[in-house]
């Protein structure tokens, strides 16, 4: 086992020197297991926790500056247009929207599934509130590439 992968299952980042610069190899944390304490390496990385911290608050931001003064009502409830009301289903046409958009830019991938396994419902305890299952799939870094070499001095002509 090298020194860095070594200090990489210590939670440690590695860093290098090159051309008058240090670089982070890998930014990792020390997160190794979860609450049961099974291995899970869901927050080994740091950069997954940057990315969904980015993407809530952008979540947020877009749903409290668009709706934020808005009234909630159930989903087939009938209003007249130009009312400042909002469903479910609005809430969650806007994620899917959201969610195209965030893959564009590369930070998720495979909306159609995303889409499929959203939910966005409203409380049935408290009427103001909208729960929602927001189930991202984070674009990940390559972190490993794999080579078979499997040369060969001269292929046969026939082959």
């Amino acid at each position: 086992m090298t020194e860095r992968q070594s200090l990489l299952n210590y939670g440690i980042a590695t860093a290098y020197y090159e051309g008058g610069y240090v670089r982070i190899q890998r930014s990792i944390t020390t997160y190794q297991k979860n609450a049961f304490g099974q291995a899970d390496n869901s927050y080994l990385d740091s950069e997954t926790m940057h990315q969904s911290a980015f993407i809530v608050r952008r979540l947020q931001s877009v749903i409290t500056s668009k709706y934020g003064r808005h009234k909630l009502a159930s989903d087939g409830t009938r209003f007249g247009a130009g009312q400042p009301i909002v469903t479910p289903s609005t809430i969650r046409g806007e994620l899917i929207a959201q969610y195209a958009k965030l893959e564009l830019e590369g930070h998720v991938e495979n909306a159609e599934l995303f889409a499929e396994h959203l939910i966005v419902e409203r409380d049935s305890q408290d009427p103001s509130r909208v729960n929602v299952l927001f189930p991202p799939d984070y674009i990940n870094g390559l972190r490993v590439f794999a080579l078979l070499n499997q040369f060969r001095l001269q292929y046969d002509a026939a082959a």
